[in-house]
């Protein structure tokens, strides 16, 4: 997990944040990575390394991508004026090494 995220710049706090964020990806390669379409999820803060208890954090986000890609949510498409199901998946993850062991474990 590293230090995390210092939001106020200060290295000599020990205060972090891990912020978890949901990029779309089926949008065109120039807007996926756009601040619109990503979605802040789940801020974990704390003052000390979340380390192997991060399970706990993503416990409920895991939760959700599951019944999402196996049951769906029903959306509404402006366009075509259609009710569809919405699936989704995890596509990939981007962590350190030290975060990539924990989510493993």
């Amino acid at each position: 997990m590293g230090n995390g995220l210092n939001p106020f710049g200060d290295m000599s706090i020990q205060y972090s944040i891990w912020p978890v964020v949901l990029m779309t990806y089926n949008l065109p390669p120039w807007l996926c990575m756009k601040q619109p379409y990503s979605f802040l999820t789940l801020p974990m803060s704390g003052p000390k390394v979340l380390g192997n208890d991060i399970d706990v954090y993503l416990e409920p986000l895991v939760d959700e991508l599951m019944k999402l890609l196996e049951l769906g949510v029903e959306t509404y498409d402006v366009l075509t004026d259609e009710a569809f199901i919405l699936k989704g998946a995890l596509v990939s993850t981007i962590t350190d090494f030290l975060g990539y062991s924990n989510l493993l474990a």
